[in-house]
This record gives C-alpha cells, structure tokens and sequence, in this order.
C-alpha cells in the first residue's frame, strides 16, 4: 500500500498544532498536482481533557484513554494504516493501548528519539510539565542513546516553558513563547533544541519559516521528521513501483 490514502492524525490537543502539522505535510509536496497529494484525515477534538492536569492531578484519565481508543479504531476501520497522536504528553497512554492498535501509531516519542540521537548535539528538551514528570521520554527503550545529548531546564524554566505553551494554546500567538525558549536555550549553552511538545511545530522551519529562534539553534521537530519521512517513502515507492 502507498501513503496516498492511509495518513490520519488524532488532534485537538491543541488545534493549532495539529491543523498546522497538516499544512506542513502538505506543502512539503509544493510544485506537485494537488491530485497527486496524500489523503489525510484529520480528528480534531478539543474536548480531551487537559493530559498534564490530569495525569499529574490524579485524576482518572480512563475516559480519555477509551476516547482515544475509540478514535483510533474510526481510523483503522476508515482505511487509515498510519496515525499520528498530535499531542508528546498523550503518548503516556500509548503503551496501555491494545498492541492490534498500537502497531499503527507512529510514535513521535520515538521519533524524538531518534532526531536527537542523529543530531548528536547538546539538545534543550522543550516539553510540557507533563512530558518531563510522566517521563515520556527518558522511558523510552533507546533513551540511552539520547541521554547524552539531553538536557532539560530547571524547575523554574520549566514553569515558564509550561506556561508560555499554554499561552500559545489561549492566545494564538508565537512570540512569547519563542522568546522563553531561547532564553533557556542560550542559559544552558545548547546548540539545539527539540520540539517536545507539539505546539513548538508553530515555532519550526517547515510551518513558521526562518525566525531567529530556529536559525540559531538545529530545531529538532518530530512532526517536520514525520512529514518528511512519509514523503520520501511516498517517492521511493512510486520509484519502485
């Protein structure tokens, strides 16, 4: 099967990001005949409760864990092979999903990863609360080839990170955001930075264009990683077909 009708991306959490990330995909394809683009379905559902409050506050997230479900067997059951959760902190819940669903979720916890490692860079984590205390990332299986290059902020930087996130989620604006990240950045020394929280795809190359943000700094964005990959795989099979 070729990428062409089989791309679905579970968002809402926050909408912007999610709606941007398909822009993104799609103009990775500029130049080409629309009709020869990729098929993607986009869920966005701002209504999934707040994934740091609730999986820090204690409260039980069973109802969003059978939302989540729910939308992924839609996906599956509509066509879609690959799918993307537009949300790091949400990928707390993956490994309690069902391995016949899991099979189908490109991780972007994984993909991070991967981006990080590849670099091989002194590289500021920039994530939700959520993200850092849930471990979303140090639990991964091949952490240990990251962890050298990794380096998360203080505890009074995180704060200001988790609020400058969530202000972008309210107020739609990027600056205020940007600027707390590169001052952490600049704090801490590091040559790169890694969009652990999918409301940084706002601030990347593909979405935002050159900013001083990310021609500073190698701006690491599992979301751009994915765009890119599945449109390589996309060429490479017609290549091969």
């Amino acid at each position: 099967m070729t990428l062409k009708s089989d791309i679905g991306v579970i968002g809402g959490m926050g909408p912007l990001a999610s709606a941007a990330f398909v822009r993104s995909l799609y103009g990775m394809y500029q130049g080409q005949l629309e009709q020869s683009l990729p098929s993607v379905t986009l869920y966005s559902d701002p209504s999934f409760a707040d994934r740091t409050a609730t999986f820090l506050g204690g409260g039980d997230f069973s109802p969003m864990l059978r939302k989540l479900e729910d939308k992924i067997r839609k996906m599956l059951a509509d066509g879609m092979e690959r799918i993307v959760i537009c949300c790091m902190t949400a990928h707390y819940l993956v490994p309690m999903l069902p391995l016949e669903l899991r099979q189908h979720i490109v991780s972007l916890v994984d993909i991070a990863v991967e981006e990080l490692h590849r670099t091989r860079k002194r590289c500021l984590i920039a994530c939700t609360t959520g993200a850092t205390k849930l471990r979303i990332f140090q639990d991964n299986p091949e952490w240990y080839r990251a962890a050298p290059f990794a380096v998360f902020p203080t505890d009074a930087e995180q704060e200001q990170l988790h609020t400058g996130i969530y202000r972008l989620k309210r107020e739609h604006i990027t600056e205020p955001l940007a600027e707390i990240v590169a001052f952490i950045a600049a704090a801490h020394r590091v040559e790169a930075i890694l969009a652990g929280c999918t409301e940084l795809h706002l601030l990347s190359p593909l979405h935002a264009g050159s900013n001083r943000l990310n021609q500073t700094y190698d701006f690491l964005d599992p979301l751009t990683a994915v765009a890119r990959l599945w449109m390589e795989e996309e060429h490479a099979s017609e290549v091969y077909s």
